[in-house]
């Protein structure tokens, strides 16, 4: 082994690269600092949440269960009226119908109405055979009478006519528009 007779100078490091290793070593420790620190918020936060979600739990009490009961009781029996009201069918349209289109000789004592199959029975009773043939006449002449039954023919003990005719109805005329 040789050892050397004249020293050798030590290598310097350029001052601006020990700057800069001790800048970014500071900077790494900050990160890291910061890194935890912001772990241990997160958590901390966590936490509230789970405090305030148990808060809220409590806060919810009887009453305000009992109010939602009774919104949704309000909410059904207004859904069921709607349903109700759309199922509606106007029978004020047929009685108009029937002011327009009875002869004035002809009076119905009688009427038995089904909206669902558009169909009416009306008793009644005139003075003639001619007056019956008239309004029955009239009847089938309207738009709205798909069909006519005349029944039940007969004479009263006064002559007048005695009858029942039944109709089929436009259901049109039943639409609760």
């Amino acid at each position: 082994m040789a050892q050397e007779l004249i020293p050798k100078e030590k290598l310097k490091t350029p001052s601006l690269i020990n700057y800069l290793f001790y800048l970014s070593l500071i900077l790494l420790i900050i990160l890291g600092a910061c890194y935890f620190g912001m772990r241990i918020k997160i958590s901390s936060f966590k936490s509230q949440i789970e405090e305030t979600e148990v808060k809220v739990a409590k806060i919810k009490t009887e009453g305000d269960k009992e109010t939602e009961k009774q919104v949704l009781g309000y909410q059904k029996k207004i859904k069921d009226f709607s349903e109700l009201f759309n199922e509606h069918k106007i029978t004020s349209a047929f009685l108009e119908f029937l002011g327009d289109s009875t002869h004035l000789k002809v009076s119905f004592s009688g009427l038995d109405l089904d909206t669902k199959t558009a169909e009416a029975v009306l008793e009644g009773e005139t003075e003639d055979f001619k007056t019956l043939g008239e309004q029955i006449l009239y009847l089938k002449g309207n738009k709205l009478v798909k069909g006519l039954n005349l029944s039940n023919l007969a004479l009263g003990k006064e002559g007048e006519v005695i009858f029942t005719i039944n109709l089929s109805l436009d259901p049109k005329m039943f639409k609760n528009e």
